[in-house]
């Protein structure tokens, strides 16, 4: 991960949350990605490439209940990749069900709008 301009200070947490293997790629302009949290205006550095229809569906997915965090998935937010191609690193989530994109120029994506998840 370091290799492709990860914080090296993060990198052993952060290729933990990856199950297999992990793959550089480049987010088109115009790609939209999406966030799942409980803190409105934040920003990660884990996004996702579906669309969850409940919290719990994101949380399983994503595996957001884990050692690191209680994210109950409340807030779904949508992101563009702005201007120019965005590098980020994608794979399975560890734990989790679903996929995820691991962002490396978080400054290169905007976020697009906000929305309240169903619970279950």
């Amino acid at each position: 991960m370091e290799r492709y301009g990860a914080n090296p200070n993060n990198v052993a947490s952060y290729a933990k949350s990856f199950k297999g293997p992990i793959t550089a790629v480049s987010l088109a302009p115009g790609t939209t990605i999406y966030r799942y949290t409980d803190r409105s205006g934040s920003q990660g550095s884990f996004y996702s490439p579906t669309t969850y229809p409940t919290s719990a569906a994101a949380v399983r997915g994503m595996n957001l209940d884990n050692d690191y965090t209680e994210n109950n998935a409340t807030i779904q937010q949508t992101w563009v990749a702005e201007n120019y191609p965005v590098p980020a690193l994608y794979g399975k989530v560890a734990g989790g069900t679903g996929y995820q994109y691991y962002v490396l120029e978080k400054t290169a994506i905007g976020l697009q709008g906000e929305q309240g998840m169903l619970g279950g």
